[in-house]
């Protein structure tokens, strides 16, 4: 019973308008932060990146296996549907036609964001797209919106200023999410703690050897890298501990995120993870750190600090001019920005109204007049009346102060007065009486019935529908794709060897697995590579020779140019060292390079060589430890054959000998 009285916690202290409220605040906030600034650097990449990128150098993944391979490298389609991505995007946030412009902006996203991945690289970025979703799916535009205000003016012209939500739907949509956001991490959580099984992954010695090898990775792609702070010298109780406390977080986050207790707990130790990951290994996970906004109750905050800046323990009561249709839209609106429910409207002509009648006061006259707030110890009217419900509303605090401002004030008491002076009202039409206030039993959350008559609508079924097949799809494809791939040992103990065999089987076989995997389900990084005792960096390096000799990498600026991102272009790289049969997929690589390299390092080079290599990551003494050549090609060829075959031959695989303690320079 306690654990189902800490699962209800959540719908005891916010109602469903506070939930609303939360949904409509993720949308903006993520759709603002993470959606649209990376819609439109897809944008930029398929101006600038992808109109280069030859067709040899795709490797088409997931759906994309089912979409002709000149539609899907045409750069000009391709920018011309981020476009539309981008514009939809914009008006999602405003709000206007929100279920279809996300509807759209999801789908196009689907396809435009995954582009990249045809390189060889999943990015883990796919839950922008899982959001934006459950966000189409859901109420997300019933409040903060356009659509809530266009609706709330509908409401008003037929008497009804309070706002109407669907029943339990903002909830069920944000627990799906939580459930996403725990899922991406529990995937990895379980691979670390299979690494760990294997080989102490936890241990400091194996850490170290993570952040050497990312920091030797960014050394060569990532344009403008400088060491980050030397945690690998920290000692090893520290860095022990932490590793246990990401293990810990990861495989524990999806069991403790739907209580609302633990949330904040994981929350800060989300962040903190982040932050550490960010300054370290240079990955800041970005898009799934602005998701964290979904988990707060920004409704309950927001009332909480209300309380504490005004002392105002009860929602204000507004009394309105029930006969007039621009006060009771004004009401209308401002219930659609109500986040907290600090407003509880009453119409100034509910004869049978209790909350009417405790302020006879407050005379019909009066309100025909002005528009009254009453609050636990004061009673304002007209412009001070709409400065307290400034000062009681989240969305509306930084206003308030300006509204208090002497010369502020005197314009604005100027044009309230001549706006409710020229009122035309219809004194024949009434508003409905609302029923009386039922008490509360947490006393933290106004109650559906505070909230207005009917306000709860029958809930929607979209956020169930899309939400179960997001977690089904996750779940089943990456989970299984973990057991099959990262688990698949013969050092599991040997009663997990048929339940990881069959679940082998499972992922082999599932229909239309080719359709989902790797986008836009997929494992997310596990950092769980070689054993700690390894220190090895193997990837397909280009180098450039010079008449006397020398030889010099190709610069990160060049890489950039070429792929657009570095972790795109480091997964490209050593995907292609491991391929046996890449040859025509090397050449348009090294074709598209040359193409991008600076003319004054084009000049200076003789000869372009393509060679398997393998470095160690230690950071202290990187050197190369062996390399064997691939390919070799000539200036001439790179410039004018555009199949640039290798004058070496297509299968050339030589061995050339160094020292592999002689360091090795890469230049920035």
């Amino acid at each position: 019973m306690s654990i189902r009285r800490w699962f209800k916690a959540d719908e005891i202290a916010t109602d469903d308008f506070g939930w609303t409220a939360n949904l409509a605040i993720f949308r903006i906030a993520f759709l603002s932060a993470i959606a649209l600034p990376f819609a439109w650097d897809v944008l930029r990449w398929t101006e600038l990146v992808m109109p280069s990128l030859p067709a040899e150098v795709w490797i088409p993944t997931a759906f994309y296996h089912h979409i002709p391979l000149n539609w899907l490298v045409n750069a000009a389609i391709a920018h011309a549907l981020a476009e539309a991505d981008v514009a939809l995007i914009a008006i999602a946030i405003a709000g206007l036609f929100t279920r279809t412009t996300l509807t759209l902006a999801t789908l196009l996203s689907l396809y435009l964001f995954g582009l990249p991945e045809n390189l060889g690289k999943v990015s883990h970025f796919q839950h922008t797209v899982w959001f934006m979703a459950l966000l189409a799916a859901s109420p997300s535009g019933e409040m903060l919106s356009v659509d809530a205000i266009i609706a709330a003016i509908r409401r008003a012209d037929r008497g009804q200023v309070n706002l109407e939500v669907p029943r339990r739907s903002a909830l069920t949509t944000l627990r799906y999410a939580w459930i996403l956001i725990g899922l991406l991490y529990l995937g990895s959580g379980l691979a670390k703690l299979n690494a760990t099984y294997l080989y102490q992954w936890v241990n400091a010695d194996n850490l170290r050897h993570i952040f050497w090898r990312n920091w030797f990775e960014r050394r060569i792609y990532r344009p403008g890298f400088a060491m980050p702070l030397r945690v690998d010298r920290l000692p090893a109780v520290i860095l022990d501990a932490w590793g246990t406390g990401v293990v810990a977080l990861e495989t524990g986050f999806v069991a403790l995120v739907l209580f609302r207790g633990p949330r904040w707990f994981l929350i800060l130790g989300g962040l903190a993870f982040h932050v550490v990951n960010g300054m370290v290994l240079g990955i800041w996970f970005h898009t799934l750190v602005g998701g964290y906004v979904c988990l707060v109750d920004w409704s309950s905050l927001g009332r909480r600090i209300t309380r504490k800046l005004t002392s105002q323990r009860e929602p204000l009561l507004v009394l309105y001019d029930g006969t007039c249709k621009m006060c009771r839209r004004t009401i209308a609106i401002l219930k659609t920005i109500d986040m907290s429910g600090a407003l509880v409207p009453v119409s100034g002509f509910s004869a049978d109204d209790p909350r009417r009648l405790a302020h006879p006061e407050i005379t019909e006259e009066m309100v025909l007049h002005d528009l009254y707030v009453v609050g636990d110890d004061f009673v304002a009217g007209g412009y001070d009346a709409y400065q307290k419900m400034a000062a009681s509303m989240p969305l509306l605090w930084l206003l308030a102060p300006l509204m208090r401002f002497p010369p502020i004030a005197a314009v604005g008491r100027s044009i309230y007065r001549r706006v409710a002076d020229s009122r035309h009202c219809a004194i024949d039409e009434k508003s409905r009486p609302m029923p009386p206030i039922p008490a509360t039993a947490s006393g933290t959350a106004i109650t559906n019935a505070v909230r207005g008559n009917n306000g709860v609508r029958s809930s929607w079924r979209a956020p169930h529908l899309v939400g179960i097949f997001l977690i089904v799809g996750q779940s089943s494809l990456s989970m299984l794709g973990f057991a099959s791939q990262e688990m698949r040992t013969t050092e599991l103990p040997t009663f997990l060897q048929p339940s990881i065999k069959t679940a082998s089987r499972i992922v082999s076989r599932i229909p239309g697995r080719a359709m989902l995997c790797p986008w836009p389900f997929d494992l997310y990084p596990t950092f769980t590579g070689p054993a700690p005792t390894e220190g090895l960096y193997r990837r397909w390096e280009i180098v450039l020779a010079s008449a006397d000799g020398s030889e010099r990498p190709i610069p990160p600026e060049t890489f950039g140019r070429a792929f657009g991102y570095w972790s795109t272009t480091a997964n490209l790289m050593t995907d292609i060292s491991r391929s046996p049969a890449a040859d025509g997929r090397r050449a348009a690589v090294v074709r598209l390079l040359w193409a991008n390299l600076p003319e004054r390092l084009r000049a200076a080079t003789v000869t372009v060589r393509a060679c398997d290599s393998t470095y160690s990551t230690y950071p202290d003494d990187s050197h190369l430890i062996r390399r064997t050549l691939i390919a070799e090609f000539s200036p001439d060829q790179l410039t004018l054959d555009t199949r640039a075959i290798p004058t070496s031959g297509r299968n050339r695989s030589a061995t050339r000998d160094y020292d592999p303690q002689k360091p090795i320079e890469v230049r920035p």
